[in-house]
């Protein structure tokens, strides 16, 4: 799958943004990063600035020590930071990213602007963020109960408006989910007669900002008291029609990462296909795994028995292109709307390293594959602050909007593949696998290891190599130590 770029709106982006885009811990390289803001926090003394190294490791003793906060650093390298100060052991992050990485036209991310409830979604700080580090595309809401709040009086709020239109500013595509129950229709079947009027109407008033619509967000199998689906595609078949007539060219996507298993075994779209297959251009599966992206998870329910008792990214398009006909015969494009790794264990305990190798390699997995037509990645920030609460803690920024490992992954990710082909992988070893990136005569090998240990690489042809966060690895004696944090690994052929 060829990561494409463009630079859309270049002189919105380049003249508007701000030189530390609406946030006070993400930095471009070369920037001069002034630390008062963070000084603040710490209410005076030293700052001590540590680095992390290709392992995941924070350094054990600064690398930058800062005695005045007005002072100017701009020789730092790209890089994920920790700060904290001489006399107050509080944390902080930040990080330094390339500059201008193109755009990752079928990498996006899950956001909550339609949310109005959710106060730290604010499009201004974050949609700067998005762009910056890559990211082509949002999959957001656009809610039923805020724009009908009187039966057929359809009023779009300014919040609504003004999200809509910046993304695309930014050259961000947004995928509109259209959802949920309005309290204003009193029973399940006026809402069903009415969903597909709100769908229309929608449509209608942003079809020139996108054209890609799903329709619920991970329904039930017995959504509105129906069984088997029955009212799921009520909704759909009525929503489906209203849009076409507003926006014939619009993608419609079914199933909103609905049934077992996140929709991965075709479950939600096979009973639509059954009822509805000529009116079905799209449908959704959502994935979550405990494991890393290539364990997956294990199961014996069919119809994986029945190919393999792993479910990952390289089995569930097996799976789905046997079990969905119309994925090939009719052209039903599969779309992959969720997937994800929180940042803490269930005790609370950190995991944000593993979250970081975990997302990059699941991108990797999929862009190989080659089979969804866009992956979003939940989530951009952090839903709350508790530890222990894993729905609180799937973001790549914290709920303060300091940047997670993964934030700097994701960038780094998107700038050194940029415009390249993922054409296969390869095992280096029984547990260290590769994945090939290739453009013209240059090629990039992504490695990481398998079962999360430390093992010693020699890769012949490396000529130069990069960590998981940009930073040149020094070989020793022509060897590298790799773990779950990806390398690349830069040669030409």
């Amino acid at each position: 799958m060829y990561i494409k770029s463009f630079f859309f709106f270049f002189f919105f982006f380049f003249f508007f943004l701000p030189s530390s885009y609406a946030s006070h811990f993400v930095f471009t390289d070369g920037e001069c990063i002034n630390f008062e803001s963070i000084d603040a926090k710490f209410k005076g003394g030293n700052l001590n600035v540590f680095d992390y190294d290709s392992l995941g490791n924070v350094s054990k003793k600064p690398i930058y020590i800062i005695k005045d906060s007005n002072d100017c650093v701009n020789n730092l390298p790209v890089g994920y930071y920790k700060v904290n100060s001489s006399e107050i052991r509080a944390d902080s992050y930040f990080s330094i990213v390339n500059r201008n990485i193109p755009i990752n036209k079928n990498l996006g991310v899950i956001t909550h602007f339609g949310n109005l409830l959710k106060k730290q979604y604010d499009y201004k700080k974050l949609l700067p963020l998005i762009r910056l580090i890559g990211i082509g595309n949002i999959r957001d809401e656009l809610y039923w109960h805020n724009i009908e709040k009187q039966p057929g009086g359809f009023v779009f709020p300014s919040e609504y408006e003004q999200y809509i239109r910046a993304s695309v500013s930014y050259g961000i595509k947004p995928l509109i989910v259209l959802g949920y129950g309005n309290g204003i229709y009193k029973n399940d079947e006026e809402q069903i007669a009415n969903f597909s009027l709100y769908s229309g109407a929608v449509v209608k008033h942003y079809a020139k900002y996108t054209d890609l619509w799903e329709i619920w967000n991970e329904p039930k199998s017995t959504i509105f008291n129906y069984s088997n689906w029955d009212g799921y595609n009520k909704i759909y078949s009525s929503a489906y029609n209203e849009i076409k007539k507003m926006q014939p060219n619009a993608t419609v996507i079914a199933c909103g990462g609905g049934g077992k298993m996140g929709n991965s075994d075709g479950e939600c779209i096979t009973n639509l296909v059954a009822r509805n297959k000529d009116n079905i251009d799209a449908f959704s599966v959502h994935m979550y795994f405990r494991n890393s992206p290539e364990t997956g998870l294990h199961t014996f329910l069919r119809p994986f028995a029945n190919i393999s008792s792993t479910v990952n990214f390289l089995t569930i398009p097996i799976v789905l292109e046997k079990n969905v006909i119309g994925i090939k015969k009719d052209g039903y494009k599969p779309f992959l709307t969720e997937f994800g790794w929180a940042s803490t264990n269930k005790d609370g305990t950190d995991n944000s390293m593993l979250q970081a190798a975990y997302l990059i390699r699941g991108i990797a997995n999929n862009f190989l594959g080659a089979f969804f037509q866009k992956i979003y990645f939940y989530d951009f920030v952090d839903d709350g602050v508790d530890k222990t609460n894993k729905e609180h803690n799937y973001g790549v920024l914290y709920f303060n909007q300091q940047p997670k490992p993964s934030f700097s992954a994701i960038s780094f990710f998107n700038y050194i593949t940029a415009n390249r082909l993922f054409t296969k992988s390869i095992m280096i070893s029984d547990s260290v696998m590769g994945i090939h990136i290739d453009k013209d005569n240059e090629s990039i090998l992504m490695v990481f290891s398998l079962d999360g240990r430390n093992h010693e690489i020699s890769p012949p042809n490396a000529k130069k190599v990069y960590d998981w966060q940009g930073k040149v690895v020094i070989s020793h004696n022509g060897s590298f130590t790799v773990n779950s944090m990806p390398l690349y690994l830069t040669s030409t052929y």
